[in-house]
């Protein structure tokens, strides 16, 4: 693989990064709000509804981490690529990979801050 190509590749994998470092932060002010919304609302559909997404932004956290681990090893494939056969395909596969989450995974956190303030507008502002 040409360098340059390893080069928009590592680019691209500090972006990834930078995203899911956007991702991450938006999960701590998610959870900073359902704590907020805990301390004024002490209803018990509001409990329920809390730890609904409480799990949801754990497991969107837990995703998160996952992917900064494949970003990690894409960078190191692209350090070592004269080390090992065929890391055209491997880091191409795994870019591939690597960016189909981190898509899916930007989706799915949209999703779930929308519901998010959704139901506060619905059930909390009125």
């Amino acid at each position: 693989m040409l360098s340059y190509q390893l080069e928009a590749i590592h680019k691209e994998t500090k972006e990834c990064n930078v995203q899911l470092e956007l991702m991450s932060q938006e999960c701590i002010y998610m959870k900073d709000r359902l704590t907020s919304l805990l301390n004024l609302f002490n209803a018990s559909f509001i409990i329920e509804w809390a730890e609904y997404f409480q799990n949801q932004i754990i497991m969107k956290e837990e995703a998160i981490e996952l992917l900064k681990f494949d970003l990690h090893h894409l960078e190191m494939l692209i350090i070592n690529h004269n080390q090992v056969e065929n890391i055209n395909d491997t880091v191409l596969n795994l870019q591939i990979q690597v960016l189909e989450k981190i898509s899916f995974l930007e989706n799915d956190c949209m999703k779930m801050k929308q519901a998010f303030h959704e139901f506060i507008g619905t059930h909390l502002l009125q």
